[in-house]
This record gives structure tokens, sequence and C-alpha cells, in this order.
């Protein structure tokens, strides 16, 4: 057994790619990281690794609903791309 302070990982687990090529994160990490649905994970490759991190960003959300119109999307889209800009 490798000691403590030598180890490299936090966390290490093999996991396994199904038939669609996703993987399930496990739950350890994912209370670790407090991973929930519907956050956002960023992957890196980094030469042969795959590194995948939890991102503190928020996506804006339409409104749903049959009464949602083409225009009604254009403008959402038009006011996140104004607001993209506002963070320089």
């Amino acid at each position: 057994m490798i000691p403590e302070n030598l180890r490299k990982y936090d966390y290490r687990k093999n996991l396994i790619v199904d038939q669609n090529y996703q993987i399930t994160i496990p739950k350890e990490i994912r209370e670790k990281l407090q991973i929930n649905v519907g956050d956002i994970l960023v992957v890196d490759v980094e030469n042969d690794r795959i590194i995948l991190r939890k991102e503190d960003l928020e996506l804006p959300v339409l409104k749903g609903g049959q009464n949602l119109s083409v225009e009604d999307i254009e403008a959402s889209i038009r006011k996140g791309m104004r607001n993209e800009g506002d963070s320089d």
C-alpha cells in the first residue's frame, strides 16, 4: 500500500464506459465535489488524460411552455450574448 503522503490522487476508481460512451460519477465523488443534476462539468484533454472538473457557471435558462416563440428564443440569445461581454 502506498503511504498517504506519497499518493498522487485524493480518490481513484476505475470506471466503465457504457454502450452510449457515458460514465457514471461515483457517489463518493459527487458528494465530495457537491455535484448535482444540472451542474456544469468541464472536460479538458491533456495528452492521454481526460480531466473532468466542476465549473461554477450558471447557464441562462429559457422559460418553457407552449407559448415560446422563435422571437422569444432569439431575444434571449441576444440578451445572453450581450451579458457575456459584461465580464471583461
